[in-house]
């Protein structure tokens, strides 16, 4: 994995100016552009692919050359008013001299590094994705919870601890936002709707960890089967998270965003 450091290091740094951002891990790799418009954006993204020393010159220099039907384009407006251009159009020069012309289409949803981004943010795609998730997890820790030759309830409690809570809870410092009263404390704020949808599938779990009723509860179901509820387990995850982005040190790329987001309330 260290390697793939070496191998995109000028891919990543193929954003000349603070207006651009490259990201990248192992193969998948992102270009992000600020602009006072769409258009403008759209403008520097290409630039950025198609100027000496972009995208497309470390493509052919490191014999990795961009699959163009798999480039996908997302815009994320400032407000409902803004212009949403129509496409965006690449030219790619070859080895053998030929230019390879592509219209890049514009997306309402992609996956990037397992987590689904919507233009707006709203998380809505991807909590979709991680009740599918959590809901498929839960049933193959079932199908290995049978009555007569299936897992006892410490290594059930243990398969689902280890398995499917990372796997439904991933990236949950970008998409989920903590339980939290108002400031008038006369409501409930954060991501209320997938934290209900969850609290149903770990009820499953709980009830093959204890072999309950299937009336029991599942807030004393998770007391019996030593479960965190899970309003409480993403408090966890999201502490756990904002652990290691404070203790990192001052030259990481995120000491200073998070150093200023301490510093005030982020919306």
């Amino acid at each position: 994995m260290i390697l793939y450091a070496f191998y995109n290091a000028l891919l990543i740094l193929a954003a000349l100016h603070k207006y651009e951002t490259s990201l990248g891990f192992v193969d998948d790799s992102m270009f992000l552009a600020i602009g006072n418009s769409l258009t403008e954006a759209h403008v520097i993204v290409k630039n950025m692919m198609e100027h000496p020393g972009g995208g497309f010159d470390w493509s052919i220099s490191h014999n990795s050359l961009f699959e163009l039907s798999k480039l996908a384009l997302m815009n994320f407006p400032h407000s409902q008013h803004d212009v949403i251009p129509a496409g965006l159009s690449i030219s790619r020069h070859n080895i053998n001299g030929s230019v390879t012309a592509k219209s890049v289409k514009t997306v309402s949803t992609y996956k990037y590094l397992g987590v689904v981004f919507d233009s707006k943010l709203h998380w809505t795609a991807h909590f979709q994705k991680v009740i599918a998730s959590s809901t498929w997890w839960s049933f193959q820790v079932s199908h290995l919870s049978k009555v007569s030759g299936g897992m006892p309830p410490s290594c059930i409690h243990q398969l689902y601890n280890t398995v499917a809570v990372p796997a439904f809870t991933y990236g949950a410092d970008v998409w989920y936002t903590g339980i939290h009263s108002s400031s008038t404390g006369k409501k409930c704020l954060g991501s209320i709707a997938v934290t209900k949808k969850l609290v149903s599938v770990q009820r499953r779990a709980s009830k093959l960890i204890t072999g309950s009723l299937s009336t029991a509860t599942g807030d004393v179901l998770d007391a019996h089967a030593n479960l965190l509820p899970i309003d409480l387990l993403f408090n966890k995850v999201l502490f756990q998270a904002a652990i290691c982005i404070a203790s990192l040190p001052p030259t990481h790329p995120l000491h200073s965003p998070a150093c200023k987001a301490a510093a005030q309330s982020v919306k």
